[in-house]
């Protein structure tokens, strides 16, 4: 059986944030920052997508809940 990889976007109406993207089958999350800089955090699982998805405020939710507890690196593109 074929795994789809569904990838989900979404943007964001933030100061800190300018978009998210989440890739399910990889569990990447891709996120662009309002100063340019672009970021990818691994092993997200599809409910703290959702969380992030839902949150009032996605930067306080990166801050909070994403960043302390998932490896991430820079994307330079």
């Amino acid at each position: 059986m074929a795994t789809t990889n569904l990838i989900e976007e979404i943007v964001v109406d933030s100061s800190f944030v300018t978009w998210a993207r989440y890739y399910n089958y990889s569990k990447k999350l891709k996120i662009e920052y309002r100063n340019g800089s672009k970021y990818e955090y691994m092993g997200i699982p599809d409910w703290k997508w959702r969380d992030l998805y839902n949150a009032e405020s996605k930067g306080k939710f990166i801050n909070r809940k994403v960043k302390p507890y998932y490896e991430f690196k820079k994307v330079i593109y």
